[in-house]
């Protein structure tokens, strides 16, 4: 219990007084959200021009993880695994302290803010949602210098930690 006031206060900071307050409202029934494990927080790494990991990984309030490996990981398929349910609240604090609903949708190409563009790079998609509203991230790995680089790195990084699924996605990318 104590966990979901927590996870209320902190998704509270994240979606109350954002500029996407017409696309994201506040939650109406967090208690009721987190019961239901609808709030949600995945990362999805797509396939590259080699032997880049493709997988996804979905981190539910109540602790519930779902690992799906699709190719280059060492586990393939899908995996249920039980994290402490305080996990969500690492990456949320992370989410919010880097500021992710105001992230813009879309880091690709120079229009994008990207200084660079390499090619041949897989993509990551970051998305948080409660059930009834969702802000997603699509972040090419080969856009070079946007300035929210650091802070979807910070996110990502934060998401890998608190699942600890490195020994299910290290394979051929060692």
């Amino acid at each position: 219990m104590r966990y979901r006031v927590i996870v209320a206060f902190v998704l509270s900071l994240l979606f109350v007084g954002n500029s996407w307050s017409s696309e994201l409202t506040v939650l109406q029934d967090l208690g009721a959200s987190l019961n239901n494990k609808e709030v949600s927080i995945a990362l999805r790494q797509t396939g590259c021009y080699g032997t880049c990991a493709q997988y996804k990984v979905t981190l539910f309030a109540d602790g519930l993880t779902i690992f799906d490996g699709a190719r280059y990981t060492e586990y393939k398929g899908i995996k249920r695994l039980k994290r402490p349910p305080e996990d969500i609240l690492t990456v949320l604090y992370v989410m919010q302290k880097n500021d992710f609903l105001n992230i813009q949708n879309r880091i690709r190409k120079g229009e994008d803010g990207c200084k660079e563009y390499w090619t041949d790079h897989s993509a990551i998609f970051l998305e948080l949602s409660d059930g009834k509203h969702s802000h997603e991230v699509y972040w090419y790995l080969g856009c070079k210098g946007h300035k929210d680089i650091p802070k979807l790195q910070a996110i990502k990084e934060s998401i890998l930690k608190a699942v600890n699924i490195g020994d299910l996605i290290e394979s051929t990318n060692k």
